[in-house]
C-alpha cells in the first residue's frame, strides 16, 4: 500500500458531486465529526508528546467516538472505527445533547435523557416482537409486552420488558439501552463495578440479567403469579437480556452476567449443561442478545421457531464455553436456519435511497455486489 493508495477516501471530488446547499452542509458535518492526526494524538493523551506515554498505558476513546473519521492535510479521510461510526450516526445526538447539558450543569436533565432512551429502546424492541408476534383474533395471545404479575401480598408488579409464552415453554426478555462510561474500562475492578451497576446487582438494585433471575425464582416458587398469560404448563424458560451495547456479546460478559442472574435466581440445581433448576422451571442459560440480533431474527422468525433456535444456541455450548449469541448467528446458525433482514431492509434502504439522491442527485446509486445474509 503507498501513501496513494491508503484506503482513504478523496474529499474534493465527492464535496464537488453535491449540489451547493448540501456542500455547506457537508463541511459542517466533516468539522463536527473528523479529526487530523494531530488532533487525534493530543486527545488520546491528553495533549502530552509521545515520548511521555508508556506503552501499555490504557487510553480514553472517547475522542474516537466523538470525531471517528480522520482527515489528512492533502484532503483525504477514512473512517477510524467502524463500530464508533456507526454509534456516533445511531446514539450520537443524544450524547451530544447530553454533553449540552452537562455543560450548563444541568445534570438532571441529562439523565431524563438517558430515561427517555431507555424508554425508546425498550418500545422499539416491543415493535420488532410485535411485528415477528402479531395478536389474532382468533388465537391465544402468545406476546404480552411489560407482563405482571402478583406477589402473595397482592401487590402488583412487572416482570419483565416482554413474554412470549409456547405453552410448555416461555421465554423471558429483558431490555437494557443503557451505556457502560468508556473511563469504566480503565480497570477490571471498575469495569465489574460498571458491569453490576447497569446489569446486575450493585448492592442496591437489581437490574438487567439480576432482574431476569429474581423474577424466574419468584415465578418458579409461587411468589408470584403471572397475570394475563397461563404458566400453569410451564416447564421450560428461556431468559433473554436483550442490550443496545454491542460490548456486551464479547467473551467474558455472557459468563459474568450469567453469574448475576444466576445469583439472583438462587437455584435449586445447577447442571454441568448450564441449565438450571428453580422450584418447578427448567431454566436455559442466560441468552444475551443485542438489538441487531434481534431486527435479524424479525424477518428469520419466519423461518425458525424462536424457542427451537435459543434450545440449539443453549446447548451448542462445549466443555461449559459458548460463543456469543450474536457470534452464533453469524457463525454457526448462519448454515443451518434461513437467516435474513428483509424487514429491516425494507424499513432502511428506502431511508438511504433518499439521502443519495439528496446529496448526489447526478450519481447512479451503486449495485451492492453481495450480501452478508441472504433473503
Amino acid at each position: 500500500m503507498t501513501a496513494q493508495k491508503w484506503g482513504g477516501i478523496d474529499i474534493a471530488p465527492l464535496r464537488a458531486a453535491m449540489p451547493p446547499e448540501m456542500q455547506l452542509m457537508f463541511d459542517r458535518y466533516l468539522a463536527l465529526e473528523s479529526q487530523t492526526a494531530d488532533e487525534l494524538q493530543a486527545g488520546l493523551w491528553k495533549g502530552r508528546p509521545v515520548s511521555d506515554v508508556a506503552e501499555l498505558e490504557p487510553f480514553d476513546t472517547l475522542p474516537l467516538r466523538e470525531r471517528p473519521i480522520l482527515r489528512t492535510a492533502d484532503g483525504r479521510a477514512i473512517i477510524l472505527d467502524h463500530i464508533f461510526y456507526a454509534d456516533k450516526a445511531s446514539v450520537g445526538p443524544l450524547f451530544a445533547l447530553v454533553k449540552a447539558f452537562r455543560e450548563r450543569s444541568k445534570r438532571g436533565a441529562a439523565n431524563e435523557v438517558f430515561t427517555a432512551f431507555g424508554k425508546a429502546f425498550e418500545s422499539y424492541m416491543h415493535e420488532l416482537l410485535r411485528s415477528m408476534y402479531p395478536s389474532s383474533t382468533f388465537l391465544p395471545v402468545r406476546l404480552i409486552c411489560n407482563p405482571h404479575a402478583t406477589t402473595k401480598d397482592g401487590e402488583d408488579v412487572e416482570i419483565g420488558d416482554a413474554c412470549l409464552n409456547d405453552v410448555i415453554e416461555a421465554v423471558l426478555f429483558e431490555s437494557k439501552g443503557v451505556f457502560v462510561p468508556d473511563n469504566a474500562t480503565q480497570d477490571k475492578d471498575g469495569y465489574l463495578g460498571a458491569l453490576r451497576e447497569k446489569y446486575g446487582d450493585d448492592g442496591e438494585k437489581l437490574r438487567g440479567a439480576a432482574q431476569l433471575g429474581r423474577w424466574l425464582r419468584e415465578l418458579a416458587t409461587g411468589g408470584a403469579t403471572p397475570v394475563g398469560q397461563d404458566w400453569s404448563r410451564v416447564a421450560l424458560v428461556y431468559p433473554v437480556l436483550v442490550v443496545n451495547d454491542v460490548r456486551m456479546d464479547r467473551p467474558g460478559h455472557g459468563e459474568f452476567l450469567a453469574e448475576e442472574f444466576a445469583k439472583a435466581l438462587e437455584p435449586d440445581v445447577s447442571m454441568a449443561t448450564g441449565y438450571l433448576r428453580k422450584g418447578r422451571f427448567t431454566i436455559a442459560p442466560l441468552t444475551i442478545m443485542t438489538i441487531a440480533d434481534l431486527e435479524l431474527l424479525e424477518s428469520s422468525v419466519d423461518h425458525v421457531r424462536l424457542t427451537d433456535l435459543l434450545k440449539d444456541y443453549a446447548q451448542s455450548g462445549h466443555g461449559g464455553i459458548r460463543e456469543s449469541f450474536h457470534d452464533y448467528l453469524s457463525i454457526t446458525a448462519r448454515g443451518k436456519y434461513k437467516l435474513s433482514l428483509r424487514k429491516l431492509r425494507l424499513r432502511a434502504l428506502p431511508l438511504v435511497d433518499e439521502a443519495h439522491k439528496s446529496m448526489f442527485p447526478n450519481i447512479p446509486i451503486p449495485e451492492v455486489p453481495g450480501r452478508l445474509i441472504e433473503d
